[in-house]
């Protein structure tokens, strides 16, 4: 338990409205059915409409963050470019509004999936910028994916091989020129996640 984090329905949820009842109720049921089965480990929840629902974690993730005996949950936002919305987390502010709500709560947040600069995109926020801001509102951050069948959210060229090191990974070889390179050598400057008790 000490070393894994359930993540509950990944992106579970249509695009919900206030009082978002039925989010609050399904999570709240969930949780309760894996502290019973014995699960202390951190539960991560998404918001719903593909973890995009801002307002739906500000006004709706206490209730579920105190429903939980153990009050082990984080709360998870994901923000791509090619739904215009990475753009939108910047400008907002969402991130730093998350962490005065971390702050004010003692609940966890975190931006849980972001991609790259997508070609297409309705937005143009770089790697960078989406690290720096998370960075900046001291929200942990996962980047989409170490391995992701080839497309462009792949890290590493061969799924599953990467044998440098953060400091080698701008010009590895190994790692996706749009992707890899993009995000690994942040690895260096940013502070480590660790175990939960």
């Amino acid at each position: 338990m000490k070393h894994i984090i359930v993540n509950i329905a990944n992106e579970w949820g249509p695009q919900l409205s206030s009082p978002y009842t039925d989010w609050i109720n399904q999570y709240e049921a969930a949780i309760t059915a894996l502290r019973n089965a014995g699960y202390t480990c951190p539960l991560m929840i998404d918001a719903d409409d593909y973890a995009t629902n801002y307002p739906e974690l500000i006004a709706a993730s206490t209730a579920v963050f105190n429903s939980d005996p153990l009050k082990n949950v984080i709360f998870d936002m994901h923000a791509y470019n090619q739904y215009g919305f990475a753009g939108m987390v910047i400008s907002g502010n969402y991130l730093a509004n998350l962490a005065a709500l971390s702050a004010s709560s003692g609940m966890v947040f975190v931006l849980g999936e972001f991609g790259p600069l997508h070609s297409g995109g309705a937005s143009s926020v770089t790697p960078a910028q989406m690290i720096d801001a998370a960075n900046a509102a001291g929200i942990g951050w996962l980047g989409w994916a170490w391995d992701e069948n080839g497309d462009e959210f792949q890290m590493a060229v061969t799924p599953g091989f990467f044998t440098g090191s953060p400091s080698t990974a701008s010009t590895s070889s190994q790692l996706t020129t749009t992707w890899g390179q993009q995000i690994v050598p942040f690895f260096l400057s940013t502070a480590k996640a660790t175990d939960f008790p």
